[in-house]
């Protein structure tokens, strides 16, 4: 399992108040081939409760995926699976796009990194997540995406058995192939 995003944790709050349909989301490229597992934000919600759902944008900013919801209650990392194929190189958004329970909800930042890393898109669809519209800052909003690097390195076909990567193995132990 790797990380691409921002994973530590944030000492601000990005003040979102309690706008409905609302999209905030992170630029990130990818390391290298992959399977993204699923989407973690740090928030706070410092009244009531919130429902986000998470989402991938390409980088032509249209929708690749839309995942799981979670329910956004206190200061917290929350986790939401999604699961995406990445390609080393390319530029993802990755975030996601809330609903209106009344909460008033805060991503957090700690750092201003003089470069565009986040953005927002205050008229999107909780009901139904639309391409962005690229607004960058310079935040590091805490989001980052857990993925699952593509096997690379010595594989061996047995017949029967899925093909992958091979680890560990000491070669001299094998001692008879059919």
């Amino acid at each position: 399992m790797a990380t691409m995003g921002f994973t530590d944790t944030g000492n601000k709050d990005y003040g979102m108040g309690t706008s409905a349909n609302y999209a905030m989301y992170v630029k990130v490229v990818a390391p290298e081939d992959g399977t993204i597992t699923d989407l973690n934000y740090h928030i706070r919600c410092t009244s009531g409760s919130e429902l986000i759902k998470a989402v991938v944008w390409s980088s032509a900013r249209n929708v690749l995926r839309i995942g799981g919801t979670t329910t956004i209650t206190g200061l917290n990392w929350y986790q939401v699976s999604l699961s995406l194929s990445i390609t080393n190189g390319t530029t993802y958004y990755i975030g996601f796009v809330r609903d209106s329970l009344g909460g008033n909800m805060n991503p957090r930042w700690d750092t201003n990194l003089g470069a565009n890393y986040y953005g927002y898109d205050a008229s999107n669809s909780y009901a139904s997540p639309q391409a962005i519209v690229e607004v960058l800052g310079t935040q590091d909003v805490k989001f980052f995406a857990n993925y699952d690097p593509t096997p690379t390195g010595p594989s061996l076909l047995v017949e029967g058995i899925t093909p992958g990567k091979v680890e560990g193995v000491d070669w001299g132990d094998i001692t008879d192939i059919d």
